[in-house]
């Protein structure tokens, strides 16, 4: 009798256990795609940032450099790129993120994708405002969507 027993407690799972089971992994799962989402939304603030950066970098170095200063950011394959020139000559380049962000100029009403323009940026030495820049804002779209507001007069920019 009791090696019967013995064999019946080792058929398999019981409902309760496997409901257990199904549980976890959901919770699991769920907590993953959360994760991702945070990923790519933190994707879209890390771009929007750099791109902030190499602004006022520019800006900074227009003002008290030699030579003209010019920021250009350019779509290369799947990356999207921001390079400080010099003079015609790279001095730093950025990446500022992949694919999975879309990131577009604003010039008078109209988004236009990076990799359809040219976006070169300069600034007056004088004041350190935009010198002659079509464009208003760098909007950064992923799973968020960041823009860098720039202020044409003065030359200063934002992130919002």
């Amino acid at each position: 009798m009791r090696k019967e027993r013995k064999k019946r407690n080792q058929q398999g799972m019981t409902l309760i256990e496997l409901v257990v089971v199904i549980l976890i992994m959901g919770i699991l799962s769920a907590a993953s795609v959360a994760g991702i989402g945070y990923v790519n939304s933190m994707n879209a603030t890390s771009a929007a940032e750099k791109v902030a950066s190499l602004l006022n970098r520019t800006r900074v170095l227009s003002i008290s450099a030699e030579g003209s200063v010019t920021l250009v950011l350019s779509q290369n394959g799947n990356s999207y790129y921001g390079k400080i020139m010099r003079g015609g000559t790279e001095e730093e380049s950025v990446k500022l993120g992949t694919t999975n962000l879309d990131i577009k100029v604003l010039e008078g009403a109209t988004l236009k994708p990076l990799d359809s323009v040219t976006c070169s940026i300069s600034f007056k030495k004088e004041n350190g405002a935009f010198d002659s820049c079509p464009y208003s804002a760098i909007v950064v779209e992923g799973t968020k969507t960041k823009t860098v507001r720039m202020v044409q007069n003065t030359g200063r920019c934002y992130v919002e």
